[in-house]
């Protein structure tokens, strides 16, 4: 049995999961004509807490859109766990009693990697420096990588800016970046540091 949107309209073939109350592939339309849910990663957390928040809420009839799912780390996540399967997954709940609950999540509409955009696959450079907290990284990146697209810069600048903003994030106590446009232009075009010049 392999999951996919037609697999998953045999319910006999699912007894025992909780199938989507909705179309998923209906879902992952209104998404590509008005996205509103981008989430960076992709790892097992997303999978059961906000893909399954999210799919709680279309149940609800108080969302008709899904999540673009966008992986910035492993892209083989996506390549080959998610858009084989039309973008579902299966969440497996062990219970205090011992009770398995399972789940097809159909609430992730798109999913997209940072290493590959449609032409080219895109990699930053290096950086070696001391780590001072880890909270934030992802969050800089992500709100680095939408700053950077939305000034026009290129994929590659793009992903360039938003790997210098998380490696920056790295060298901060805290869980706010607090560095300038600037100081993450001038990490992004220098040797790799990671030397914050102020």
């Amino acid at each position: 049995m392999k999951l996919s949107y037609q697999s998953i309209q045999n319910q006999e073939a699912w007894k025992g999961y909780h199938l989507p109350a909705f179309d998923p592939a209906e879902i992952a339309e209104n998404t590509r004509r008005n996205p509103q849910w981008l989430h960076f990663g992709s790892g097992n957390i997303f999978r059961i807490f906000p893909a399954a928040l999210c799919q709680k809420l279309i149940e609800q009839g108080k969302m008709d859109t899904g999540i673009v799912c966008c992986e910035s780390y492993d892209d083989e996540v996506i390549t080959k766990c998610f858009r084989p399967y039309d973008n579902l997954t299966i969440a497996v709940t062990l219970n205090a009693d011992g009770k398995l609950d399972k789940e097809v999540i159909g609430s992730m509409a798109d999913s997209l990697t940072m290493l590959y955009d449609g032409e080219n696959y895109c990699f930053s450079k290096e950086y070696h420096l001391h780590i001072t907290d880890r909270v934030g990284g992802g969050d800089s990146f992500g709100g680095g990588l939408i700053y950077a697209l939305l000034s026009g810069k290129s994929t590659q600048d793009a992903v360039e800016f938003a790997v210098a903003a998380s490696a920056l994030k790295h060298s901060i106590e805290g869980d706010y970046n607090r560095v300038s446009v600037d100081e993450v232009e001038k990490l992004a075009g220098g040797d790799g540091s990671g030397r914050v010049q102020r």
